[in-house]
Formats: structure tokens, C-alpha cells, sequence
């Protein structure tokens, strides 16, 4: 991640000639929205811009109700991440071989495939790359995994566990100023549908500075 100082941020936000950047409290901070993702795959998913009554903190700590921040504060984003948490079972007894793969199947297709794009105001896209692999999260659990099988005359006794997720440096940013009132977007799409074998969780993720400004 492209993070920069405290010292430097507020730096850049007089120079945009944001009002109070100059004794604004400038702090690190991440803006984080949790959706689910369908079972029978989505076209596009729009990260934050919710109405905060459908929804609760654990699903999103931005909730003014719109794709921006409060009117007074600025954010500095520094690096972006997008995580698709798989619904099916991670920890298996007595699974099929194919039941034991699934979360794990459902993971490499969603990071895959896709694309994720942020944007602020009316410009141009700042970024738009693919597939979603390229946007590792910062801090995520890390779990061995194991496979038993014991076959029998009788059959299959399988016992597995899995966790799957994205290692790599964060995506690199050039920080880019989110001023009050900027409308800002982070989306991830597809060209098409990617169904999973059940449905489960995907995040989007801005990381960097948050200036409150009076």
C-alpha cells in the first residue's frame, strides 16, 4: 500500500484547498462494506451508498447514506481491497470429496473473474483492473488445512479443512483526496454471472487517512 504520512496528508489537503486541512485531526482510518453475493452470481455489486436502516455497522461503518463521507471530513485513500468470503462449509465431517472442494471452488471462481473499479465525482475511473485476486485484503485469518480419508467396504469417511484467501501486497494507490461532498465509487463487475455453490460474502475496503476538518 501506497500510504504516506500524517505530516504529508494534511500537506495534500491544503494544497486542494480543502477549508480547516490545515487544523483538521488527521488520522489513519479504513471505510469497509460487507454484502452478500448470490448464490447464482451478480452482475455488479456498488460498495457503500446504502440507506443505513438496512443494514448494520458490522456490515458498513460509512453510513451517511450515499457514496460519500461526512460533510466534515476528507479522506485520503491510500489502497483498496476486495474479498469474497465463501458461504460454503469451510470445516467438514464425513464430506464427499466434492462437498470438502466447494468454498474452496467458489472462492477461485469469484477471484477470478471480475473486475474492480473506484472512482471519485464525474472523472474518469482512477482504478479499474482484474480479476479481483489483484485486491488482497490487509489482515485476514490464516488456517492449516487438513484431509483425511478412510475408505471402507462400505464407503468414504472424509474429514477436511480449508481456508482459502488472498496473500500479496496491498494494490498500490496513488493517494487520491476524497474532499467533502465528493462522490466517490467502488464497484466490482462482471461480464458475466459467476454462480457459486452457495452464497456468501464480499467485501470492499478503502484504506488511508480521515481528516476531520472542524
Amino acid at each position: 500500500m501506497n500510504m504516506i504520512t500524517v505530516k504529508e496528508a494534511i500537506a495534500a489537503l491544503v494544497a486542494k484547498g480543502i477549508k480547516d486541512a490545515a487544523n483538521a485531526n488527521v488520522r489513519y482510518a479504513e471505510f469497509y462494506d460487507r454484502q452478500p453475493y448470490a448464490q447464482a452470481g451478480q452482475g455488479i455489486i456498488s460498495f457503500f451508498g446504502r440507506n443505513p436502516s438496512t443494514y448494520s455497522e458490522d456490515a458498513s461503518n460509512l453510513r451517511t447514506g450515499k457514496s460519500e463521507i461526512s460533510s466534515s471530513q476528507a479522506f485520503i485513500v491510500c489502497g483498496v481491497s476486495c474479498h469474497f468470503e465463501p458461504g460454503a462449509d469451510q470445516t467438514l465431517v464425513g464430506a464427499t470429496a466434492a462437498q470438502s472442494l466447494a468454498a474452496l471452488d467458489d472462492f477461485l471462481l469469484v477471484e477470478r473473474s471480475g473486475r474492480l473499479i473506484f472512482k471519485t465525482g464525474s472523472r474518469e475511473d482512477y482504478i479499474e483492473n482484474g480479476p479481483l485476486f489483484r485486491f488482497p485484503p490487509m489482515v485476514q485469518p490464516v488456517i492449516g488445512g487438513a484431509l483425511s480419508d478412510t475408505t471402507t467396504a462400505g464407503g468414504s469417511q472424509r474429514t477436511a479443512l480449508q481456508n482459502v484467501l488472498l496473500t500479496g501486497d496491498m494494490y498500490p494507490v496513488s493517494p487520491k483526496i476524497i474532499a467533502p461532498g465528493d462522490a466517490f465509487e467502488l464497484t466490482a463487475k462482471w461480464a458475466a454471472a459467476v454462480p457459486v455453490s452457495a452464497a456468501g460474502i464480499i467485501e470492499g475496503r478503502l484504506y488511508g487517512y480521515l481528516a476531520d476538518l472542524r
